[in-house]
């Protein structure tokens, strides 16, 4: 937990349990009296839909910061995470980054996502077939946590017997992010070197035997006879791993709460099927699964933003969850409306590291919406509290049961 005193007298207790439980009320109160909060952790936390948008958009703001974390942890046991980490596209900048993402998005353009619709909608109703006879499920554990791996699992190639290990190395790396330690991070390493070996080996064999799929896409992926370093494509392999899993099994988790809780806006959803793609807008917005950018960004040179001056070589953290409630960009921004137009929040980012998996989010959200919709009309909550992750950075639930 972060505290600290801001430009007023007030301190502001960050990621408490009270604000893991409900973080819109701190937010609304940060962005009244500490819009540009420097915290006791060194960060400085932005809260404005204006200054997030701007800071994504910065090239004063930097997303290469392994430098600055190997010198907090110098252990030698962690070098070759740092290592990694620096190869991926979220740690790099222009022009590095434009290379990477050029090449990584060759294998995951918008035709092989939508050419994936088929196969989703089949792994919807096979884990809702899963279900049925029960009369009842926990929409986290039922559908949103396995369906992102498993059509993750599908694109990149992975093989169905090892799904479950994937999925274990998965939670590890996830649970692991918000917790910035010696142990935490000799933990993340350690899975993350057990994940590489297991890339080595299943690339190798893409390489012998391509197949129709996203790894042998990457291990192929060149332009102008530019091409992946096997140390970049397993660390960006392991990106879309792990960050097409947690967002779009949060977005799942919580469209659906937000629709139970609104039972005007199921309603209306139900009445009106083409309301879906604005309906997913505002359920990224309403309750982003990324509350805090993962990567906070390093100042290159002294930021102005309105009256407040962050120092060069301060880090920014970006509280996505504050922008997307802030009135001054959304009207009423705390009501759920499906119909919200213009709606450009910031649940994906912006600028160059904007989510490159955010179509096939939005696509597997949209088939899962309306197939509860369509198979289940009279879905309801059981009785019981609502209970989120504690994690600072997803707005994720722990489990969320239905009546179907």
């Amino acid at each position: 937990m972060a505290q600290a005193e801001g430009p007023g007298s007030e301190s502001i207790a960050l990621f408490g349990p009270d604000m893991l439980d409900d973080p819109y009320p701190t937010y609304h109160r940060m962005r009244s009296t500490h819009p540009i909060y420097h915290a006791a952790d060194g960060k400085w936390y932005l809260t404005r839909y204006a200054d997030v948008a701007a800071a994504l958009r910065s090239p004063a703001l930097s997303c290469a910061g392994t430098d600055q974390l190997r010198r907090a942890f110098p252990q030698p046991e962690l070098q070759d995470a740092f290592d990694g980490m620096a190869r991926g596209m979220m740690h790099t900048d222009p022009p590095a980054h434009t290379r990477l993402r050029g090449l990584v998005s060759k294998a995951f353009t918008p035709h092989a996502v939508e050419a994936m619709t088929g196969r989703i909608q089949s792994i919807v109703d096979r884990l809702l077939d899963n279900v049925v006879s029960r009369g009842r499920m926990d929409v986290v554990q039922d559908l949103a946590q396995p369906l992102p791996l498993l059509v993750i699992g599908d694109m990149l190639g992975i093989p169905p017997e090892d799904r479950e290990r994937v999925k274990a190395w998965i939670e590890a790396m996830t649970r692991l992010g918000d917790v910035p330690s010696v142990e935490t991070f000799m933990a993340a390493a350690a899975t993350r070197r057990e994940v590489v070996a297991y890339l080595v080996d299943l690339v190798a064999q893409r390489r012998q035997q391509p197949r129709e799929d996203l790894l042998s896409a990457l291990a192929q992926a060149e332009d102008m006879q530019d091409r992946l370093t096997d140390a970049e494509l397993y660390s960006n392999a392991i990106l879309l791993l792990v960050a097409g899993n947690a967002t779009t099994s949060s977005l799942i988790g919580t469209g659906t709460l937000s629709l139970l809780q609104h039972p005007e806006q199921k309603q209306k959803l139900s009445d009106t099927p083409a309301l879906m793609e604005s309906a997913v807008e505002e359920f990224l917005r309403f309750e982003s699964p990324l509350q805090l950018a993962l990567t906070p960004r390093l100042a290159q040179e002294d930021l102005c933003l309105g009256e407040t001056t962050v120092p060069r070589g301060a880090f920014v953290a970006l509280l996505f969850g504050a922008a997307n409630r802030d009135p001054a960009q959304f009207p009423d921004p705390d009501r759920l409306d499906i119909t919200r137009s213009p709606n450009h929040h910031l649940a994906f980012g912006a600028g160059s590291h904007f989510c490159l998996g955010a179509p096939l989010a939005r696509l597997e959200a949209r088939i899962v919406f309306n197939t509860l919709l369509r198979r289940f009309p009279k879905l309801r909550r059981e009785a019981g509290p609502v209970e989120f992750v504690r994690y600072p950075s997803m707005r994720a639930l722990k489990t969320l049961p239905v009546l179907l």
